[in-house]
């Protein structure tokens, strides 16, 4: 059953930049994507589908085809659910996320990684 969900889009490059959207569960990473480019505001350098990361509660929603409610996006009662939005730069390839089976999180959520082996992350923001 599709539930109605307020999401608030806001964009890494430029953190006074909000976008509010309103939808349902049943909609995929795609379609937020879709909405997005149609609305995509002027002071922005264009971007395209492919280029586009969605990251939502911590999650990236990188399969196009899943919905919000396959990805347990959480719809909050009070407050828009944020969205960050990233565009990969042009010309930077999409690297294929591999999974390990791991160690789990507090939450119960799966590393990726294995218990003996210690997790890096690196983020680059070019604005």
């Amino acid at each position: 059953m599709a539930t109605n969900v307020q999401l608030c889009f806001m964009f890494s490059t430029n953190p006074n930049l909000k976008m509010p959207y309103e939808t349902t569960t049943n909609a995929t990473a795609a379609d937020l994507k879709e909405y997005l480019l149609a609305n995509w505001p002027k002071e922005m350098e264009s971007a395209d589908l492919d280029r586009l990361r969605l990251i939502c509660m911590g999650q990236m929603l990188s399969d196009n085809s899943r919905t919000l409610q396959e990805y347990k996006v959480r719809v909050l009662d009070s407050n828009p659910t944020p969205v960050t939005v990233s565009v990969r730069p042009s010309g930077m390839k999409a690297s294929p996320v591999k999974k390990v089976p791991g160690n789990k999180t507090a939450a119960g959520a799966t590393t990726g990684a294995p218990a003996n082996r210690r997790q890096e992350a690196a983020c680059c923001v070019i604005s």
